[in-house]
């Protein structure tokens, strides 16, 4: 990896607790794998064995921003692994990402629970805009989430996100659509529950991630239709209304749907996401979906 890579990125909208519509710049940042082994994970397959190398990340979002040439509210600085992990993210760079966001009202970083400690305030302190830490929360079917080899419990993800809180950050909550091991017949109901438990903890933001199965994996997974994102989505925005639910929306062009209506149920979706309310449902001539 060279240290003038300039990274991928995208401009999207997102919606704001209070309604409004904002322009977010994501970076997708390459540098250290990470070190948990999630079962389901697959971003961390382009990034670099050993550790990424000091002035690396502060190069790449030097020139993201200059490529993007966008006036965004938001930035999210999204490395497929953890911000505040040493092999990740050097803590030299630390200040000169800091500068390199001032321009930003909102700052996303991601990080497991277990890394949300001293240096994540310090960072936070050091930004003139509001951090706020994704985390992935991913199930809390009680089977389901030590499974998932996240190395996390639910008492991590509590007191990771009361002392994200307590420092005068936000926080993001990843949710997985069509978690491994949990039952298929009952995903919807334990996607909805974790999108609740989310928001009770905080979450200013809610993301449900369609499961999106790994080549040659052991672990049985299946990628969820566009008619069962539908319904998280529906279900989960009426459990959490406080917070901004949103299904992330790529490859969702990818899950099965019948070919008639699938255009219109990923544009539902994305409605819905930038709404926050529950649309009028789909209705097409050559499925039962929704009838």
């Amino acid at each position: 990896m060279t240290s003038a890579l300039t990274p991928r990125w995208a401009i999207d909208t997102e919606r704001e607790t209070d309604g409004a519509l904002a322009q977010t710049l994501t970076l997708f940042l390459v540098g250290a794998k990470c070190p948990f082994r999630c079962v389901y994970c697959d971003l961390g397959d382009a990034m670099i064995d050993g550790a990424t190398p000091v002035g690396s990340l502060p190069n790449q979002i030097r020139l993201g921003i200059a490529a993007a040439q966008a006036d965004c509210h938001t930035i999210k600085l999204y490395n497929a692994s953890n911000l505040f992990e040493k092999r990740a993210l050097p803590s030299v760079d630390d200040a000169t990402i800091a500068q390199l966001v001032s321009g930003y009202e909102r700052i996303v970083v991601e990080c497991h629970p277990r890394l949300i400690g001293e240096r994540m305030e310090r960072f936070a302190d050091a930004l003139l805009g509001t951090l706020e830490v994704a985390m992935g929360l991913e199930t809390v079917h009680p089977d389901a989430l030590p499974q998932l080899q996240k190395a996390m419990t639910l008492s991590d993800y509590d007191r990771a996100a009361g002392r994200i809180d307590k420092h005068g950050c936000t926080h993001r909550a990843f949710v997985l659509i069509g978690a491994p091991f949990v039952p298929p017949e009952a995903s919807l109901e334990w996607t909805v529950k974790t999108a609740s438990y989310a928001a009770g903890r905080g979450a200013r933001v809610i993301s449900l991630i369609p499961l999106r199965p790994r080549v040659g994996s052991t672990v049985p997974m299946f990628a969820p239709s566009l008619a069962e994102v539908e319904q998280a989505l529906e279900r989960s925005l009426q459990v959490a209304p406080e917070a901004v639910v949103q299904v992330d929306p790529w490859g969702l062009s990818r899950l099965s749907a019948c070919p008639s209506c699938s255009q219109a149920r990923q544009e539902r979706i994305v409605h819905m996401n930038l709404s926050g309310a529950v649309e009028p449902p789909v209705r097409c001539p050559r499925c039962a979906e929704n009838q």
